[in-house]
C-alpha cells in the first residue's frame, strides 16, 4: 500500500531546467506537463464555477486515485501562483476529501474496515452520478458507447443495492413450539437463491438450540448467520 505522505506530495515545484530530462526527480515545473499521455484535458482555474467543472472532470476521467490527486494539487498550485484564491480553494476541497479516502484505504487494508472504504467509494459514486445528472439535458443525443456504461453502472449499482438489501434484513430466523415438555426448534434461511426451512430438533433452551444451529451454519451457509431473539 502506497504511503499517504508520498500519495500526497505537496512539495513546491521545481522548474524544469534546460538539458533536464522528463519525469527526472530533479524538477517538477508548475506548467510542464510531465506526462502528456496521462493528461486530464481541459482543467481550468480562471473562476470557482470552472473549477467545480474540472473537478468533475478529474473524478470522472477514469485516472488512479494518485493521479486524481496529483492532477488537483497541480491545478491549485496554478490557481493560487495567478491569484485565484476562490478556484484554489475549490480544488482544495476535493484533494482533502481525497486525502480522507487515501487515509480508509490504508486503514482499511491495516485494519479490514472493508465497510468504510466501501461507503467512501459509494459517496464518490453518488457525487459522480449528481455530475452527470446536471450534464445531460433530456433532448440529449448520447452516442452509444456512453449510454452503455451508464446502463451497465446502474445495472451494478442495482445489484449493490438489492444484495445489501436482502443481507440488512433477518436472514436467519428461528422459532420455537412446545412439545413433551421440551421446545421444538425450527430454522428459516434466507440467501440469496434460496429459502430453506431447518430442523433444529428438540432442545431444552434457546442457548442450547442457537449453538447446534450456529455449528449448521457454518458448515452449511457460512455466509450466514443468526440475527435477532429466537420467536
Amino acid at each position: 500500500m502506497v504511503k499517504l505522505k508520498n500519495l500526497l506530495n505537496e512539495a513546491p515545484r521545481k522548474p524544469r531546467k534546460k538539458g533536464m530530462k522528463r519525469n527526472s526527480k530533479k524538477h517538477s515545473d508548475l506548467y510542464t506537463d510531465e506526462n502528456p499521455k496521462g493528461t486530464i484535458h481541459g482543467l481550468k482555474f480562471v473562476t470557482p464555477a470552472a473549477a467545480s467543472k474540472s473537478v468533475s472532470k478529474i473524478r470522472s476521467s477514469g485516472r488512479s486515485h494518485a493521479h486524481k490527486i496529483q492532477a488537483a494539487i497541480a491545478m491549485e498550485q496554478r490557481a493560487r501562483a495567478a491569484g485565484k484564491s476562490g478556484a484554489a480553494a475549490v480544488y482544495r476541497k476535493f484533494i482533502n476529501q481525497m486525502k480522507k479516502k487515501t487515509k480508509a484505504k490504508n486503514e482499511s487494508h491495516h485494519d479490514r474496515k472493508e465497510g468504510k472504504m466501501a461507503k467512501y467509494d459509494a459517496k464518490e459514486i453518488y457525487q459522480d452520478a449528481q455530475d452527470v445528472f446536471k450534464m445531460i439535458d433530456a433532448e440529449s443525443d448520447l452516442p452509444e458507447w456512453l449510454e452503455a456504461k451508464i446502463t451497465k453502472a446502474a445495472d451494478y449499482m442495482n445489484s449493490v443495492k438489492d444484495y445489501l438489501s436482502h443481507h440488512m434484513n433477518e436472514s436467519v430466523t428461528m422459532r420455537r413450539r412446545k412439545s413433551n415438555g421440551q421446545y421444538r426448534y425450527t430454522a428459516s434461511i434466507d440467501t440469496p437463491v434460496s429459502v430453506n426451512t431447518v430442523d433444529v430438533g428438540l432442545h431444552s433452551d434457546d442457548k442450547s438450540a442457537v449453538k447446534w444451529l450456529n455449528k449448521y451454519l457454518k458448515r452449511r451457509f457460512p455466509n450466514e448467520k443468526l440475527i435477532g431473539k429466537v420467536k
